[in-house]
């Protein structure tokens, strides 16, 4: 539509501007002879604009495997699955520690994963020992599911004054986590010994160790995921359809997700896709709640039927939001930090619509125009006498319009209501048959666009013109098809009667021929 749009007002100022050439390329010599009238024809257009040429103008019209296809992308912003693999860990967990041989475990709260090996990215592992006694202790102490980059595990050992404390940090980085899963919990187990000098304190004694693992950041888990659920952030974007496209109804459309996965978990795909602002009526939005299975390939692309009630409503606006559950508590595979989430929602329809009888009128616009223009406009007017445009259309598509008026006005608030000038043009649909209806002979029509010296004068005067296009559109009979091999053809020329004043007060002005 946006090509009409600029085909019909093409016609609407080609007189002008072609005027404008002719007259300013055109000098005359000054004897003292007659004034006469001369008419002339100037070919302007012969061009057949086939429906790729159509669809260039507008990313929502595609022609693909034969078919003209209404399109709306949208693209799923990327969340990375990284965010999820930074945990709180163990935060100043206070351990009793017996004199003796050490043997237990402490669980770590990553409740949704059950890990295999974990690489820890950045992290740090604290451990206070406080000895509340009047002797010194002697502990050895190791996390054996905490392996350093050589596998060895994370060991620290050393005396603790009497009614002392002592503190042991060490980074995490590197290190690789494999912890022993026991009904869906990971298990860092420790052991060692605390020892103290012979016959000192009584069976009893224990001293407090403070464990403090928080903050981890995995650069990647192996294991099973249990429905970790990652939130996509609320996303709106615009949809340019034209205004002239108000009323029309399309009769069937799916939704497409072409999705680019980094991880190989199944995946639970929680949307919603909302329509905002619409120009019809309101629609319901589009929940998708699907499980997608990995195939050991990184993409796949979901299909949702029967979504034409969304796109008729002719959204302005589209809001997409949702989440994404990853893992079904069985199977193994690896995440990693760099892993995303991303893809495109892409709603397409074949071009088989049907549009009612309307009137539509399109976004108000101006010209802008320098003193020169308006000085050689000025000149033009002085000679001629009338113009019109002859143009003949072969419309191929299965929608006309009854009219077209190009309506231009030295106010923008006038341009519909009360314009200065108006320019017409129509344009009959094809021959269709058959359901939905396609073409089956083009059909012609002939128009004569009359332009005087008296419409110049809106241009000679005002700096900025405003121009709008009014559209009489006289609907479709049911349901009807746009092919790719449908066209429309315009064939146009000007005719003008200019008057050829061979006089001039300057007596010195050169010569010249045209």
């Amino acid at each position: 539509m946006g090509k009409q749009k600029k085909i019909f007002y093409s016609f609407g100022i080609a007189i002008i501007l072609l005027g404008m050439v002719f007259f300013a390329t055109c000098t005359f010599k000054s004897p003292n002879t007659p004034i006469w009238s001369v008419q002339f024809v100037v070919p302007v257009v012969d061009k057949t604009y086939t429906m790729g040429d159509l669809s260039d103008e507008t990313s929502n019209i595609d022609t693909l495997n034969g078919e003209v296809l209404f399109k709306i992308d949208k693209k799923i912003k990327t969340f990375e699955v990284g965010d999820f693999l930074n945990v709180e860990g163990i935060a100043n967990r206070v351990i009793p520690i017996p004199f003796g041989s050490i043997n237990d475990f402490v669980e770590l709260p990553l409740d949704s994963v059950a890990v295999d090996s974990a690489e820890i990215k950045t992290g740090e592992a604290t451990l206070r020992i406080d000895n509340p006694y009047n002797y010194q202790v002697h502990i050895k102490f190791q996390m054996d599911d905490l392996l350093d980059p050589d596998g060895l595990p994370y060991t620290i050992e050393g005396d603790i004054p009497e009614y002392g404390s002592r503190t042991f940090s060490n980074s995490l980085e590197n290190y690789i986590f494999k912890p022993v899963v026991v009904g869906g919990r990971n298990r860092i187990r420790y052991s060692g010994s605390l020892t103290r000098p012979q016959g000192s304190g009584s069976p009893n004694d224990q001293v407090n160790l403070t464990l403090d693992i928080s903050k981890l950041v995995f650069s990647s888990v192996t294991g099973v995921l249990t429905n970790v659920t990652v939130s996509i952030d609320s996303e709106e974007t615009d949809v340019d359809i034209p205004e002239e496209f108000e009323g029309f109804q399309i009769g069937s459309a799916e939704l497409k997700l072409a999705l680019n996965m980094g991880v190989l978990f199944p995946l639970r795909l929680n949307l919603s896709v909302q329509a905002l602002e619409c120009r019809g009526n309101l629609p319901s939005p589009i929940v998708i709640d699907t499980l997608i299975t990995p195939t050991g390939t990184t993409s796949d692309t979901i299909y949702i039927p029967d979504v034409a009630a969304f796109i008729n409503s002719l959204p302005t606006k589209i809001l997409v939001s949702g989440s994404v559950e990853i893992g079904d508590g069985v199977t193994h595979a690896t995440i990693s930090d760099t892993n995303t989430v991303n893809g495109k929602a892409i709603f397409q329809a074949p071009l088989t619509f049907s549009f009612p009888s309307r009137t539509n009128e399109s976004d108000v616009e101006n010209i802008e125009q320098d003193e020169d223009a308006r000085k050689t406009i000025k000149d033009i007017r002085k000679r001629f006498v009338s113009g019109e445009m002859v143009a003949t259309v072969i419309n191929h598509l299965p929608l006309g319009v009854d009219s077209v008026l190009i309506c231009f006005a030295k106010d923008s608030a006038s341009v519909f209501n009360n314009p200065d000038l108006k320019i017409g043009l129509s344009m009959k649909s094809g021959t269709v048959s058959g359901t939905p209806g396609v073409v089956i002979e083009p059909a012609t029509s002939e128009n004569e666009m009359m332009v005087t010296n008296e419409d110049l004068k809106l241009f000679e005067e005002n700096e900025v013109v405003y121009y709008g296009t009014k559209f009489e559109f006289p609907g479709t009979q049911g349901m009807v098809k746009v092919c790719p091999s449908d066209y429309i053809r315009i064939q146009a020329v000007i005719k003008a009667k200019v008057r050829a004043d061979f006089s001039s007060d300057d007596e010195d002005e050169e010569g010249g021929g045209s």
